[in-house]
């Protein structure tokens, strides 16, 4: 998140490059790069580029230091979650099941540790995927092998007998 202390920057449309608005003194932007929102379909990419007019002094606010901040103030962090949440929904960039819940389950804020302990279990899930595409590529494998195999077999009994007939005409490739 970036909020702008002193100067004026312009958010650029990255197809035509030209200007789409303005931001000055106090303004912030990149906010919903600071929460974890379930169901966020934007995730926590960047989508707009800035141009500074001039000088500009900018604090940026990352996700570890709000979620430092926040756990010391959870009605805090229910409300900014719940200000997020009308946010994307406002711009229909949230996921919402039929019954208005989002798709991932709880709303959360994840500190680094938390988000170490995500990534552990993501590694955890690729790695069982990958063993079970490994052990089922193996199979295949072995398998194929067994068929070339066979057909090598049958090639080599049959030798003679191709030859003649791919040298009559008999057998056209």
């Amino acid at each position: 998140m970036f909020i702008v202390k002193r100067g004026t920057l312009h958010v650029i449309d990255e197809d035509t490059s030209t200007p789409t608005m303005t931001i000055t003194d106090g303004a912030t932007i990149g906010e919903m790069s600071v929460i974890l929102i379930a169901g966020n379909q934007l995730g926590d990419r960047r989508t707009v580029s800035l141009l500074s007019e001039g000088y500009s002094d900018v604090y940026i606010l990352n996700q570890d230091d709000v979620s430092a901040i926040l756990m010391d103030y959870p009605s805090d962090r229910e409300t900014l979650i719940n200000n997020a949440r009308e946010m994307l929904r406002s711009r229909n960039l949230l996921a919402e099941n039929a019954d208005g819940s989002s798709d991932d389950g709880p709303i959360t804020m994840l500190s680094l540790e938390g988000q170490l302990n995500r990534l552990k279990y993501q590694i955890g899930e690729l790695d069982k995927q990958l063993n079970n595409m490994c052990a089922s590529f193996e199979h295949f494998s072995i398998d194929m092998k067994r068929r070339v195999t066979t057909v090598e077999r049958i090639f080599s009994e049959h030798r003679n007998r191709i030859k003649n007939d791919c040298i009559k005409g008999k057998m056209l490739f």
